[in-house]
């Protein structure tokens, strides 16, 4: 494959990461979040992993401590169950999409995915898978031996309502954070041309409008926090950060950001899906599912859209 890079210089940076979101006309509906949200159902759907420690965005400002969700605690779901689900699954599970896992009855519902299946069924199976299907996806710590050999055994027997009666603590939602521009700087140019510009805007969307520009098979910007505004200034290339982008055919991009956050690909030939992750000091979050939009910012907008929570940002 010949490869044209961008006329618009990249600052040169290291690693870390910013999860990814889907979009219209993804191949996929993947979120962003501490353990992305994402996906069709909670069997059958896919999630965007979150940092290595599965923690709130250092950068995010997601407010400390575990959150108690409804139905995390009812007493409806055995103990061990119970636990399992609030330190690997219920940080993304508490919605649908892609799928609330809560109750006894989430568990008996057919799957989206195979209807010849319970969601439980399915569940377990997702846990015990070693390729890139696995949940909770990679980076995030996979479901250890005697936690899924505890759901098995529930969801063998019927998934039938167990009485732990005690309240189980979920996870942060690294989304739950305030709107802000964190680098308390704009891009005041309107659309006068530079690789700066517009940071949050749709740049793909845009210079197809327009006519002007360079057109690029993927573009977006990475920011601090979840939740910034159009114009806002992202995270800058000092701070050592990396989108990496691997086309369907396996060839990959490591793409700086600029001084704005702005990253972007210019390329004669591209091969959609691609997949997607952004990483930092040896912290990374990923996109699972594969993408066929390349505008990253059409989703990932100030409170997101398409399923997608917010901005694409560090972990």
């Amino acid at each position: 494959m010949q490869l044209t890079l961008s006329s618009w210089p990249l600052a040169t940076v290291g690693l870390f990461a910013a999860t990814l979101g889907a979009c219209a006309g993804s191949a996929g509906s993947s979120n962003q979040n501490g353990a992305d949200r994402g996906g069709t159902d909670a069997t059958g759907g896919t999630s965007a992993a979150g940092s290595t420690n599965g923690g709130a965005s250092s950068g995010g400002g997601a407010s400390s401590g575990a959150t108690s969700v409804a139905g995390a605690g009812s007493g409806d779901l055995p103990c061990e169950v119970q636990a399992l689900l609030a330190s690997k699954c219920q940080v993304c599970h508490r919605a649908d999409p892609p799928g609330t896992l809560f109750t006894s009855a989430d568990f008996q519902k057919p799957s989206k995915i195979d209807p010849s299946k319970t969601v439980g069924q399915v569940a377990v199976e997702r846990l015990a898978l070693t390729t890139n299907l696995r949940m909770p996806p990679a980076p995030l710590a996979a479901a250890t031996a005697d936690e899924i050999a505890a759901l098995s055994a529930w969801v063998q027997s019927g998934a039938t309502p167990a009485g732990c009666g005690q309240p189980v603590a979920v996870g942060p939602d690294p989304y739950d954070t305030p709107l802000v521009c964190t680098s308390m700087s704009n891009w005041t140019g309107g659309n006068r041309e530079s690789p700066l510009m517009r940071p949050g805007g749709a740049c793909v969307a845009c210079h197809q409008k327009e006519g002007e520009g360079p057109l690029f098979a993927v573009a977006g910007t990475l920011f601090p926090t979840p939740h910034e505004p159009d114009d806002c200034n992202g995270v800058t290339s000092t701070a050592g950060a990396q989108v990496v982008i691997t086309e369907a055919n396996g060839t990959v991009h490591k793409l700086s950001v600029n001084q704005a956050g702005n990253f972007f690909l210019e390329t004669r030939t591209f091969a959609y899906p691609y997949q997607a992750k952004v990483v930092y000091q040896d912290r990374e979050r990923v996109m699972v599912e594969a993408q066929k939009s390349g505008d990253c910012n059409d989703c990932h907008t100030q409170d997101g859209r398409e399923n997608a929570p917010g901005r694409i940002f560090l972990p």
